[in-house]
Parts: C-alpha cells; structure tokens; sequence
C-alpha cells in the first residue's frame, strides 16, 4: 500500500486520513510460519509537524500459526496501534535512528506494518493454555491421552550417575 504524502508535505499543520488493506505474504516467526489471511485492515492518520511526518494507524486482522507445543492449528485476531515518524530523504532529521526514512512523496507501508506486527506478536502461541504437547518418545499428542512412553527425562550431563550403582 503506496501513502501519498504530496498533499501535506509542504504544508506545515496539515493531516491526511487513509484506509486500506494490506495483503502480507506468510512470514517465518521464532520457528513458525505465520500467516494473514484476509489481509490487515489498516485505518489512520499522517500529520505533517514542522516537515516530520507522524503516523499514527490502528491495524487488525487474523493470523494463522501452529501451537508451539503440539503443532495444531491455531487462529487469533489481533488489534495493534501503531505510531511513526516518516522523515523525507535528505533532511537533517533523516539522521535520527528512531525515524523512517522515504524517498520522493510517498511511502510503502506494507513493511512498515509488518514490522509492527512482529513487534507485538507473542513469542509463541498455543492452542490451548493448558496445552500437553506431543510425547518425545512417539510423537502422540497427549492432549488426546497417554501415550504408555516411559519419560524419565535424565540429564545427558548426569545420566552417567544413574548407573552408578547398577554394578
């Protein structure tokens, strides 16, 4: 999604509203491939103060995943407020680290999105919050019910003194 900012660049004070919807290709996530089906609805503001652009956006939509722990399925609506500086390129104020640069009199906001999303995404979701997960040994879900695998899980560090007095 393309922002012209033709409007308002040159005039100090002056506000311009926007409305669209952003189609984002799956992103691997902490291990994961999350997904946005149906895009991200993204509605807000850019205002123009003193030649630095301030945006402000309020972004939702549903992300697909798997659960970290048994790998199921897993869709959650979100809603993230987004704020932002846009200077132009080859402003002084294009040095400060803490600004989005842009070219010309528009900006690309698909990254700019993503980036927030990422953000304040969780670092792992679950289908459940009790959630067992799959056995280590033969990779049943225990969320279903046992599985009969023996589970002592010994540290390979130590697993020597488990032997200790076998002999």
């Amino acid at each position: 999604m393309e922002l012209n900012l033709s409007e308002i660049i040159k005039n100090d004070g002056s506000e311009k509203d926007f409305h669209g919807q952003i189609d984002i290709e799956p992103v691997k996530y902490m291990g994961f491939t999350v997904s946005f089906d149906g895009g991200v609805d993204v509605c807000g503001s850019v205002k123009n103060i003193d030649g630095v652009m301030e945006l402000t956006a309020d972004m939702s939509g549903k992300l697909q995943s798997n659960c970290a722990r048994c790998m199921k399925p897993v869709e959650e609506a979100f809603c993230i407020k987004m704020e932002e500086t846009l200077v132009q390129e080859g402003t002084q104020a294009a040095e400060d680290e803490d600004v989005i640069v842009f070219g010309g009199y528009s900006v690309a906001l698909d990254e700019i999105v993503l980036n927030n999303i990422l953000i304040h995404m969780p670092v792992r979701y679950l289908c459940r919050e009790d959630c067992k997960g799959l056995c280590p040994m033969c990779g049943k879900d225990l969320n279903e019910g046992e599985c009969g695998c023996k589970r002592e899980e010994i540290d390979p560090r130590l697993e020597v003194l488990s032997r200790f007095y076998d002999k």
